[in-house]
């Protein structure tokens, strides 16, 4: 992609694959990754210490909502064994959580 590394303020992985795994270069430090656990990218961005979740996205409709408290009940897996990256990418989907969303939103902090 002709874009330089670092100047992206949001990437979007919604029913895309593993976009963190591919793209992460081009984040910028404080940018914002939207994702969902459909082929993976959620449940992998939760494992990366170098992202924060700092909002969940909830549907209704046609109707979207940002939701910024209780982030700690949410990614909590089904079967903490399953909350393993490289099995998430060999599988190609997200796993099972305890309290879901349609969305998670994540910010970047490189060197954490």
């Amino acid at each position: 992609m002709p874009v330089d590394d670092g100047s992206a303020n949001l990437l979007i992985s919604l029913y895309a694959g593993l976009v963190w795994d591919h793209c992460s270069r081009y984040l910028a430090p404080g940018g914002l990754l939207l994702a969902n656990t459909s082929h993976g990218d959620a449940s992998v961005a939760a494992l990366d210490p170098h992202l924060d979740l700092v909002a969940t996205v909830h549907d209704r409709g046609d109707t979207y909502r940002l939701d910024e408290q209780r982030l700690g009940d949410y990614l909590v897996p089904k079967k903490p064994e399953s909350a393993d990256a490289d099995l998430i990418r060999q599988g190609g989907r997200g796993i099972a959580y305890t309290r879901t969303a349609f969305a998670y939103v994540f910010r970047f902090t490189p060197g954490a």
